[in-house]
């Protein structure tokens, strides 16, 4: 089983494609990146659990009723007092950007504080635990928690996945490299984005899998790096590849795409969460890198943090000979 354990928030993003300023109503969801991959990963057809703190109120309650509609296991979200965060998501248009505004600060999860016995019934039956830098950005109890949690992952052997998901609106790339870099000794599965890697551990090299085996002989604990590229074709179209760097040297490298945006929200988490859920069943990483960018593909094709896309739309992307037309 995947278990991820981070910050939910309510998004609020003007209806269609309007923008804040001018905004009369909006449309109203959940997400976050931990939970985005739990429900990528059970999506696929993976048990996957997401563990978190939320209010005890109608938007907690609408939350897990939401999470667990996607097959998530919500056994051990916790229900405290306190507030939900909030992100305000402004849609890209023409040549402006996405763009996002917090509205976080001090939400349940920054203010729970488990005890030994809830940390051993979330790491119940619990195989492999991912986690964003995310985390470690909004402080308070929710990083001490993480520490605590990636402490027991070590001891029980299980595989530890970490997204950088460097937010530069959270914290300084400066402050993200000093926090991050001393928990890469519980991680075995890095990911970042080639320009996170170069801000945050000074890979300066050209070619990702320089980069990779950069963040390889760096952090020398680490099993498997993986290191993600985006390039703007045009205004809408952005090109995507993923490689990978293992423990033996060996390096892979996944399919180019170019894929039509609609939403530039999820993208990395339906990735991860695609990938591992390949991981887990024991599959290479060559065909976990492309089962995830096919996943990825499909989910800037859809609004949302959480992609609602199943395994077969999956496969059908990544084996069909055409991407267009009617599927009959």
């Amino acid at each position: 089983m995947l278990m991820t354990f981070g910050e939910l928030m309510l998004r609020i993003s003007p209806a269609g494609d309007g923008r804040l300023i001018t905004a009369t109503c909006a449309d109203l969801a959940f997400g976050g990146a931990e939970c985005n991959v739990a429900v990528a990963a059970s999506m696929m057809g993976s048990q996957a659990r997401y563990v978190t703190a939320l209010p005890d109120n109608s938007l907690g309650k609408a939350a897990i009723m939401k999470i667990r509609a996607a097959g998530v296991d919500t056994e051990q979200i916790k229900r405290i007092p306190g507030r939900i965060g909030i992100y305000f998501v402004e849609p890209a248009t023409g040549l402006q950007p996405a763009s996002v505004i917090y509205d976080r600060a001090g939400s349940a999860v920054t203010k729970w504080t488990p005890s030994d016995s809830d940390i051993d019934a979330m790491l119940e039956n619990v195989t492999h635990f991912h986690f964003t830098g995310i985390t470690i950005a909004i402080g308070g109890d929710a990083a001490v928690t993480l520490v605590r949690v990636l402490e027991k992952c070590k001891d029980r052997g299980i595989h530890v996945s970490m997204d950088v998901n460097y937010r530069m609106k959270l914290w300084s790339a400066d402050a993200a490299a000093s926090a991050i870099s001393p928990l890469l000794c519980y991680v075995d599965t890095l990911i970042c984005n080639e320009n996170h890697a170069r801000m945050l551990f000074n890979c300066t090299s050209e070619a990702d899998t320089d980069k990779a085996n950069d963040l390889h002989q760096r952090f020398p604990g680490l099993s498997n790096v993986i290191v993600s590229r985006r390039r703007a074709v045009d205004e809408t179209h952005d090109a995507w590849s993923v490689v990978a760097c293992d423990g033996y040297g060996q390096t892979f490298q996944s399919e180019r795409r170019v894929i039509p945006m609609v939403e530039r929200v999820g993208g990395g988490d339906a990735f991860a969460g695609a990938f591992f859920s390949e991981w887990m069943n024991g599959m290479g990483i060559e065909h976990c890198l492309n089962f995830g960018a096919a996943a990825l593909a499909l989910k800037h094709g859809i609004r949302g943090d959480f992609c609602t896309f199943s395994r077969s739309d999956v496969e059908q992307l990544l084996f069909a000979d055409s991407t267009s037309g009617v599927v009959r």
